[in-house]
């Protein structure tokens, strides 16, 4: 039998105690994030043309529709804590922009009107990709409504078409002359109309509610 010194035995255990922490994902630079960030836009956008104006600001030129500065610093700092969340952290990102998108182009109608919870991660989104800047016509982007149910969740409202969800914004909600109250009473009875048969599924170990893959939440 052979037998270790204490000290190689010593060594050897340190470097299985740390070898976890030397595992981890490293942290991309800020050049390679937006790059990153540009090359998932080009995937997700078909034909989309970009701009890099300052280093983490990544202006979207076409579709016109699109067209505003991604300030990508927020999300590159919840990267930074989170480095193996990449993929999902820019599908977040990009899903908000697209979401965003969505608002300049549909019709609006209150028997659309359904209330929808997001986490607070998504409104960071929602507001660093519009920025606070204004639009071609000097306006104030358009802000998305939302009300904090606690520290973590928040309610909006979205317009539920055939063909799309799209958030609400404070300026559509405006055109109906009703209060939020009034707003949250017509929206449940929406969401209660468009619920399809809600069951559950799962095993002994877990379950869960399905109502057609949107309104679980």
């Amino acid at each position: 039998m052979r037998y270790f010194p204490s000290s190689v035995l010593l060594i050897l255990c340190l470097v299985s105690c740390f070898a976890p922490l030397f595992a981890q994902e490293s942290v991309v630079s800020p050049e390679a994030f937006r790059q990153k960030f540009i090359d998932t836009l080009e995937e997700k956008i078909p034909g989309v043309k970009t701009q890099i104006t300052e280093e983490m600001e990544v202006h979207i030129l076409e579709p016109e529709e699109f067209g505003f500065i991604n300030y990508l610093d927020n999300v590159y700092i919840r990267y930074q804590n989170n480095p193996q969340d990449l993929d999902i952290l820019m599908e977040e990102y990009i899903d908000s922009i697209l979401a965003m998108s969505k608002q300049k182009t549909s019709k609006i109608l209150l028997q659309d009107l359904v209330p929808v919870l997001k986490d607070k991660a998504y409104i960071d989104n929602i507001k660093n990709v519009m920025g606070g800047k204004k639009n071609k016509e000097g306006k104030p982007n358009t802000t998305l409504f939302y009300e904090p149910i606690n520290s973590e969740l928040v309610m909006l409202f979205a317009f539920d078409s055939p063909s799309s969800l799209r958030f609400a914004s404070v300026d559509d909600l405006a055109k109906f002359n009703l209060d939020i109250k009034a707003l949250k009473q017509v929206a449940i009875e929406n969401l209660f109309n468009r619920l399809p048969d809600i069951h559950v599924q799962g095993n002994d170990d877990i379950k869960y509610l399905v109502a057609g893959g949107m309104f679980e939440s």
